[in-house]
């Protein structure tokens, strides 16, 4: 099954944090990412953070792969969130999945599930493409990792 995690376009400013929306770069590279991802057998489901900017992102990708997707909001991918409890939720996942998430949380999670002990940290709009038969530490292969102007 393969896993995909998805970082947030670029944000802006605003009184709180989790009211950050995505700048109009932040709007053209969940497109672009998008453009690649409709290449791709997309997820029937993801997971996406209640924050602004990754709900955004997550419109962003669905509307330009114009097709159903069950998209459920997930406390669990908000920044800084316990990796331990994602991890216990993530595990008895099997089928396709799609995260739209945060840093440091995502570049973590890609970090604990493919076993390398630093692999590069995902920037706005990066997506990781992680393929395994369980979602479980050292279990996932790194296929790939895209960013807006590789996609």
């Amino acid at each position: 099954m393969k896993l995909f995690l998805l970082r947030h376009g670029e944000a802006g400013q605003a009184a709180r944090d989790s009211l950050r929306e995505l700048t109009p770069r932040g709007w053209l590279d969940a497109s672009h990412i998008a453009g690649y991802l409709n290449t791709q057998p997309l997820p029937d489901h993801a997971w996406v953070s209640p924050l602004v900017r990754a709900q955004q992102t997550a419109e962003a990708v669905f509307r330009v792969c114009g097709r159903p997707v069950h998209v459920q909001d997930c406390d669990d991918l908000v920044p800084e969130a316990d990796i331990r409890l994602l991890l216990a939720r993530l595990e008895p996942v099997r089928h396709d999945l799609l995260l739209v998430g945060h840093n440091p949380l995502l570049s973590e999670l890609l970090a604990v599930l493919s076993g390398q002990g630093r692999p590069p940290v995902l920037g706005t709009a990066n997506l990781a493409v992680l393929d395994g038969e369980l979602i479980a530490p050292a279990c996932m292969r790194l296929l790939d990792i895209k960013s807006p102007g590789r996609a």
